[in-house]
């Protein structure tokens, strides 16, 4: 039987990463295995010795992108969508990777009055579908993917990882679209007092000399709150949290294999280090 602490996360996932007032990119994907638009095409290729699918963007006969990662054809879809303004459009590629759980591949073209690739998930640790909302009311999209970097860390399982949604926003002088969680904290920290609650209640356990964590209960619940505060750029915050609230045997040994987990996360880099 699945413990209550492992069917609310696994509820907290579905919501964190799709923003109730995010838009869905599912109405422009075409249905058909072509798309042609302003002298490009992208299509749906099959590769008749690996016995799979992939995709391609072309202009005339030079080929600008592959996409490989999708497998299956129903697993590619693309479309136009107008991420930079609605009076423009916006070349969208996403592939399905399979399996139970994740993961999702994105790729952003601008196409007029230059190629640019504007954004590729690949570059980050991140998967789930891309959400899309406009935070700041621009008329320029930011959107949303959920952050993979502690996914299976130390002890926890998937269902118990940690999966914090980040926001990427659109820097006009570099062209693409950057991690811009730190400039939207009200956003990312939203109802974390719920989560902080359940920290709570749930050392009433940990207070116990008999209680096990072996399986990641309570460091889950923890990290759900640190991660929050460390990606919408309030570090601090964050180790305040852990510092007061975290009080198992392993305190320090687990806050140094956070903080390297943050080391390599090319998020956290470009968020406290642009």
């Amino acid at each position: 039987m699945k413990s209550a602490v492992f069917q609310i996360l696994l509820l907290f996932q579905l919501f964190i990463v799709t923003p109730l007032s995010g838009q869905t990119l599912g109405e422009v994907f075409t249905k058909d295995e072509r798309l042609l638009y302003m002298g490009y095409e992208v299509k749906k290729c099959y590769d008749p010795e690996g016995d799979s699918w992939f995709a391609v963007l072309k202009k005339g006969d030079q080929v600008l992108a592959t996409f490989d990662r999708g497998y299956t054809k129903e697993w590619t879809s693309f479309g136009l969508f107008p991420f930079l303004g609605k009076n423009t459009k916006q070349l969208v590629v996403e592939q399905f990777s399979g399996g139970a759980h994740c993961c999702w591949s994105y790729w952003i073209f601008d196409l007029f009055p230059d190629f640019e690739a504007v954004y590729d998930s690949q570059e980050y640790p991140v998967g789930y579908t891309l959400d899309t909302l406009d935070l700041d009311k621009d008329g320029v999209l930011e959107f949303t993917q959920g952050l993979l970097t502690f996914d299976y860390f130390d002890r926890l399982c998937h269902a118990l990882s940690p999966i914090p949604i980040v926001v990427f926003g659109y820097d006009e002088e570099k062209r693409k679209y950057l991690p811009v969680s730190h400039i939207f904290p009200e956003y990312l920290l939203e109802g974390i007092e719920k989560d902080i609650e359940r920290v709570e209640q749930f050392q009433e356990k940990t207070g116990s000399a008999t209680y096990d964590d072996s399986l990641g209960d309570y460091l889950s619940l923890v990290l759900q709150v640190v991660l929050r505060y460390i990606y919408a750029g309030q570090e601090e915050e964050a180790w305040l949290f852990y510092n007061r609230e975290y009080d198992l045997p392993d305190k320090q040994e687990m806050k140094s294999k956070i903080e390297k987990q943050l080391e390599n996360c090319l998020m956290y880099k470009d968020i406290y280090n642009p």
